[in-house]
């Protein structure tokens, strides 16, 4: 779809935008990540070690883990505003 071209394209890419970044602020978040900026289509996250509790390597994994939930999560996603959005990781 090509925003521009429709009436009101402007609210629904932001609308679009809104609702696919509060989908990967959620399960970010969700999995104790904090969210450091935001640099164009990129989501900037970081998780705290606490040696108390979970090691650097696990913390790794963790976040490895996560990247790979939200790229199956969002996979073919289509958001409200009707945009189809494409995968963020390839499988191959």
């Amino acid at each position: 779809m090509r925003w521009a071209t429709v009436p009101g394209g402007a609210e629904r890419m932001r609308d679009a935008l809104n609702e696919y970044f509060g989908n990967m602020i959620d399960m970010l978040t969700g999995h104790g990540a904090d969210i450091v900026k935001f640099a164009g289509d990129a989501v900037i996250a970081v998780w705290q070690v606490n040696r108390a509790t979970r090691s650097a390597g696990d913390t790794a994994a963790l976040a490895a883990a996560v990247c790979l939930e939200m790229n199956a999560a969002l996979d073919d996603y289509v958001c409200q505003a009707g945009a189809y959005t494409r995968p963020l990781l390839s499988s191959t």
